[in-house]
């Protein structure tokens, strides 16, 4: 078990940020937010060959989640690209409005579904990962705690995806006073 400076055990760290964020779905439908992912292309001998990175706009209708690219490599889109994001979101919307009662069900339905495995696999990362402090880190001017995790030895999926879990190592910076995620880094092993 291994301990932050204030006394805390890292896997309590993580609970309560899983939880927060299961709360956080509970009411996504009444939130925008933006997301930034950052990929890096190694090469066969781990040198970054190429980064891409993408700012997303993610918003909510009606129980689905739709992204909109934003920005590039940390360049907003020209106003054509951004048009046809807007209206790719649109038709998007317009298309779940026109949808009959039994084609709204099966979408709520898979939606619901996808959120329960989601859900379910971040539950089991606290099983299938060794979770140690590496420190403290700010992020967009809040403290957070740095916490890896690498996979445990000997752990058995619980799950049709959750296998996939054995297959990575990364760090999390989770806010010290709201338990948010503020940065995820994962990379395969």
């Amino acid at each position: 078990m291994t301990w932050a400076a204030s006394g805390e055990d890292v896997r309590e760290i993580f609970r309560r940020a899983v939880e927060k964020d299961e709360r956080n779905y509970a009411v996504r439908d009444q939130y925008t937010f933006r997301e930034e992912s950052v990929v890096e292309f190694l090469d066969k001998d781990g040198r970054t060959k190429s980064v891409e990175r993408q700012t997303k706009e993610v918003l909510f209708y009606d129980g689905t989640q739709l992204e909109r690219l934003v920005a590039k490599d940390g360049k907003p889109l020209s106003e054509r690209q951004a048009q046809k994001e807007k209206e790719r979101i649109d038709r998007e919307i317009a298309k779940m409005k026109r949808e009959s009662p039994s084609a709204r069900a099966k979408r709520r339905g898979e939606s619901a579904a996808a959120l329960k495995e989601e859900t379910e696999g971040r539950r089991q990362v606290m099983e299938a990962f060794d979770l140690t402090l590496k420190g403290e880190q700010v992020v967009a001017g809040r403290p957070c705690w740095l916490i890896h995790g690498k996979p445990r030895v000997g752990y058995q999926p619980k799950g049709r995806r959750a296998d996939q879990l054995k297959k990575f190592q990364g760090d999390a910076c989770i806010d010290k006073a709201t338990s948010d995620w503020m940065r995820l880094e994962m990379e395969t092993t």
